[in-house]
């Protein structure tokens, strides 16, 4: 795969670490104008100076966390590389605001990963600037709608929430946009894998992942489909009906999906 030319800014305190991230680089031929940081500080005087495409970050480093990083800079994707097993770290980093985690390994497979985070994490960007500069108009009716609607790009990350939404699934904004769906929905299943939601077991039968999929691959939209998914709503795991549809949309050259969510489960109740 040809990749376009990018700024990455690695922040790394590892000297290993970072002598394998510049031999990857160096044999997979990849077109990265790449700077490394070894410390929060030294990476926030780079920064001052300069403007990255992405920002490719440990979490644990000598003076404080990728957190720190990630509230100094609000326009530049951040991939977060961490070997904690604390599973509240990368949902943290998501609240916080970064694109993507990888866990480390001791044999660094995870940077075979890191090429197409990084061309998704740069996609991902340039949709939510293209919604941005959308009319207003096209806001307030995503917005305005009874359904539960939701906008994700490709790789199931949520851009775009409404109103409707975060009241049918008892969650703050905060929990929905940025994360993958099934952390979103509060799938009870979507920490069951440390790659994140949608790698766990359960996944691979969900159907809402293989209508997605099927959208993805076909094009075509998926409608009235119903799903009774298994959801964490505080310390209670509830049940409800939706019926989904799945319409693919074209958003700055990216292929995004807008999900619909109609809660049934009163209609589903009363007809038994």
């Amino acid at each position: 795969m040809e990749y376009t030319r990018y700024k990455v800014l690695l922040i790394e305190d590892n000297k290993l670490d970072r002598m394998a991230f510049e031999r990857f680089v160096y044999n997979q031929k990849l077109q990265y104008d790449y700077t490394a940081a070894r410390s929060i500080s030294e990476a926030k005087a780079i920064l001052s100076l300069e403007r990255f495409d992405i920002i490719v970050s440990d979490y644990s480093l000598g003076d404080g966390t990728a957190l720190d990083i990630v509230n100094s800079v609000k326009d530049t994707p951040i991939i977060l590389i961490t070997a904690t097993e604390d599973e509240q770290v990368p949902i943290n980093a998501r609240s916080a605001g970064t694109y993507d985690y990888l866990p480390k390994d001791l044999d660094r497979d995870y940077l075979k990963a890191v090429p197409r985070t990084i061309e998704n994490a740069i996609k991902h960007r340039k949709i939510e600037e293209a919604l941005d500069r959308k009319p207003k108009k096209l806001e307030e009716m995503f917005h305005a709608s009874p359904l539960g609607m939701l906008l994700t790009d490709e790789n199931m990350i949520i851009t775009r929430a409404n109103d409707t939404l975060k009241r049918i699934l008892h969650r703050d904004y905060s929990q929905i946009v940025n994360h993958r769906l099934g952390y979103a929905l509060g799938c009870i299943n979507s920490t069951d894998s440390k790659k994140g939601p949608g790698f766990g077991r359960a996944c691979a039968k969900c159907l809402l992942k293989k209508a997605i999929s099927s959208v993805l691959d076909s094009g075509q939209s998926v409608q009235g489909m119903e799903i009774h998914p298994a959801l964490q709503v505080g310390h209670e795991i509830i049940k409800p009906w939706f019926c989904v549809s799945i319409e693919p949309v074209i958003i700055d050259g990216c292929t995004c999906l807008i999900i619909a969510l109609d809660e049934i489960t009163r209609r589903k109740k009363a007809k038994e």
